[in-house]
């Protein structure tokens, strides 16, 4: 949505010190202009985070083994809803939401979306919102619908029979973006961890170097380089550090 890139500032921050974060952006027109503005960055031109952080639900799906219902173009995450389930849900909204009884809420159907889908340049939501609009003439809302999903899934998995057509496919869709997202801000912990690994050796080097300008005694350098094996964390590039100081012990005979 619009709000993304004030999200993400709002989660970043402008400290040193930042969370990780990973971002998620629709692949219509909107998720590419917010994607547009990521990359821009604030006052000073600087990403609030690095492109390989982004997910761009299309790219995303492109490269994914997806079960979608015929015609629907993967932009948004409704669109990875099966229809029978989608249509399932609007369902409930109107039952629970309109208060209409069985006969009238049954007016919306699969067929009455699936028709609309290619009209609305593959879009679920776009052909279940009109389809909803036409059988009760009355719009259906996101947050709404979303309750009704989460609850029909719910239901489904406490009845105890055959899951509801749609649901398995539903449950590896999600499943499947919920992974890549899990390894994205794994990426996103990482880069965080080696800029604060970083920003520590950096501060323990800048003070030795201004307090020590033409050198020091053996006793002080080898206070300075404990304090720098204790700055880094137990990573590959921890171990290249490590070794670099194990080296200079070794070349200016210091104490380990």
């Amino acid at each position: 949505g619009s709000n993304v890139p004030y999200m993400l500032y709002l989660a970043r921050g402008r400290d040193q010190i930042k969370p990780a974060c990973a971002v998620l952006v629709d692949g219509d027109d909107a998720g590419q202009t917010m994607r547009k503005q990521i990359r821009r960055g604030g006052a000073h031109g600087k990403p609030t985070v690095s492109d390989d952080l982004i997910i761009d639900l299309a790219e995303w799906a492109g490269a994914a083994s997806l079960t979608v219902t015929d015609g629907v173009r993967v932009r948004e995450p409704e669109d990875l809803i099966p229809v029978s389930v989608a249509v399932a849900a609007a369902r409930r909204y109107a039952r629970y939401f309109l208060g209409l009884d069985e006969t009238s809420y049954k007016s919306l159907t699969e067929d009455s979306v699936t028709n609309l889908i290619s009209s609305k340049d593959g879009s679920l939501w776009d052909a279940l919102a009109e389809a909803f609009r036409t059988a009760f003439d009355t719009e259906i809302g996101k947050a709404g619908f979303a309750k009704e999903l989460l609850a029909y899934l719910t239901d489904s998995e406490t009845d105890g029979g055959a899951r509801p057509p749609g649901v398995p496919a539903l449950d590896s869709h999600f499943g499947s973006l919920l992974l890549k997202l899990t390894d994205t801000l794994a990426l996103a912990r990482e880069r965080e961890s080696d800029a604060r690994r970083d920003q520590r050796l950096e501060r323990i080097i800048d003070t030795f170097t201004a307090d020590h300008p033409v050198g020091c005694t053996r006793d002080r350098a080898a206070v300075v380089l404990k304090r720098i094996d204790a700055a880094v964390d137990d990573t590959f590039a921890g171990d290249v550090i490590h070794a670099g100081t194990t080296r200079l012990r070794r070349d200016f005979k210091l104490a380990a």
